[in-house]
């Protein structure tokens, strides 16, 4: 039976820092390595600067790229922005796992609070995967769903969902700990990815409404694109974008998790 497992983390944002802090108050975990955005990054969220936080936990640094020969026990990732591949994945004894911030197997890839929006989907979720080669196609280990209120947008959408992620990274994280401590993965169900869809980095690429769509195509498409800092949808009037908004608070301050 493994004493003390070697763990490490690799994130960003506060539901991350969160996730983090979580798995340092874990009894008989060692986290050997953490990687997070460096202060120097541009992003979008405000409200955490990653390094300085894990800093204040006394926890070792790792760039990415540092991470080729980083043998691990286990490996969680939350919000983390490169892809494991072979070479690292080859190094963690009972695997890397992924807090994937919607339903698997239906959606898979980037802008997916986005996509459920404009999709007209009536209930999201956050999932708990294994890492494989792939993009968010490894075996599913849990998946906890929630409602999609009608007058959701993608900002509100995205509060809540970060909400669950953290409840059922809380929940799995230590299960999946105590079988690796007796020497085994935790169980997972392979992935049926004829049932999802996936969506690229450039899939929202086009904000432009055209008003010829259905009401509800338009309503959908309109909030789904409603995420400050990020430009919202829009139409065009003599080559110039006006925005169309459900609720008034770009510019204005508000929580991000």
């Amino acid at each position: 039976m493994v004493k003390k497992l070697k763990v490490a983390f690799a994130g960003s944002k506060k539901v991350g820092i969160k996730c983090l802090k979580f798995l340092k108050n874990i009894k008989g975990v060692e986290i050997i390595a953490v990687c997070v955005p460096s202060k120097k990054r541009k992003v979008w969220w405000k409200d955490v600067i990653d390094e300085e936080e894990v800093k204040k936990l006394n926890l070792k640094i790792i760039p990415w790229e540092k991470w080729k020969n980083l043998k691990a026990d286990l490996v969680f990732s939350v919000f983390h922005s490169y892809l494991f591949k072979k070479e690292h994945l080859k190094n963690y004894k009972y695997g890397a796992i992924n807090l994937h911030f919607a339903p698997l197997p239906d959606l898979r890839g980037c802008n997916l609070i986005s996509w459920a929006i404009i999709l007209g989907m009536k209930d999201y979720g956050v999932s708990f995967h294994y890492i494989n080669e792939g993009i968010d196609s490894g075996d599913i280990i849990d998946v906890l769903r929630f409602p999609i209120e009608d007058n959701d947008t993608a900002f509100d959408l995205y509060k809540k969902t970060v909400k669950y992620g953290f409840l059922l990274f809380k929940k799995i994280a230590p299960l999946i700990i105590e079988e690796a401590k007796k020497g085994k993965r935790y169980n997972a169900i392979r992935q049926d990815l004829k049932k999802g869809r996936y969506f690229s980095r450039d899939s929202l690429k086009n904000k432009e409404v055209n008003l010829n769509w259905p009401r509800e195509k338009i309503y959908n498409f309109v909030r789904g694109l409603e995420f400050p800092p990020f430009e919202p949808a829009y139409i065009k009037y003599k080559e110039k974008k006006i925005y169309l908004l459900t609720k008034f608070f770009y510019g204005k301050k508000d929580k991000i998790s």
